[in-house]
């Protein structure tokens, strides 16, 4: 009987362990996204459409909060190159934590919204850090950033969604252009980004 007991004790603390790992994975979600990067300063001397890049990857993690509220937290990788020489360009590494808005939620915060909601406007904004590398001369540049974005998102199944992205990021001592000239003492930079990807619910 005792070791009956024990057993039943050990079955419940195992499913409460599983119920508790599950209401975790409930709040938390993973992202993949691509799209294309369009650097707006500093571009003296030089065209930005030469530079425009197709390589954007970024990955993210999303803990959610409440239905309304969220943190976000996302690697991004940007390689801006003229579109006639290799050796002119920069890579971007950039780290970002971010707040996350649910927008239309905050709109409609009715039962059966919250509980549908096929469509979703998701805005983020936040602060980080990137290192940059010239193509030329492969010279660390340590910059803080700031961004803010939105990000439409479309359910596709219970839980994946197919989202849209774009993002306003502002680097804050950056050393050299896209296009490889020296700025000394530092200054800010921005570019825009458009990507498209998949949000998958690790819970649910």
């Amino acid at each position: 009987m005792k070791k009956q007991v024990l057993a039943l004790g050990a079955l419940l603390s195992l499913t409460q362990v599983n119920a508790q790992e599950s209401s975790v994975l409930d709040i938390v979600s993973l992202e993949a996204s691509y799209g294309m990067a369009v650097p707006l300063s500093p571009t003296e001397n030089i065209k930005a459409a030469d530079y425009l890049s197709f390589i954007n990857f970024q990955g993210a993690i999303n803990y959610k909060i409440d239905d309304i509220w969220g943190l976000r937290a996302s690697y991004a990788y940007q390689s801006f190159t003229n579109k006639n020489s290799s050796k002119l360009g920069v890579e971007y590494h950039k780290f970002m934590i971010e707040a996350t808005y649910n927008i239309l939620t905050a709109i409609n915060q009715s039962d059966s919204y919250t509980q549908q909601k096929p469509f979703e406007i998701v805005a983020h904004a936040g602060i980080g850090g990137a290192f940059a590398y010239r193509e030329i001369v492969k010279q660390a540049n340590k910059m803080g950033n700031i961004q803010i974005g939105l990000k439409p998102m479309y359910t596709l199944a219970s839980r994946i969604n197919i989202f849209l992205d774009g993002t306003y990021v502002i680097n804050f001592n950056q050393a050299y252009d896209v296009a490889s000239n020296n700025i000394y003492g530092g200054t800010t930079g921005s570019y825009l980004t458009a990507n498209i990807g998949l949000q998958l619910k690790l819970g649910e």
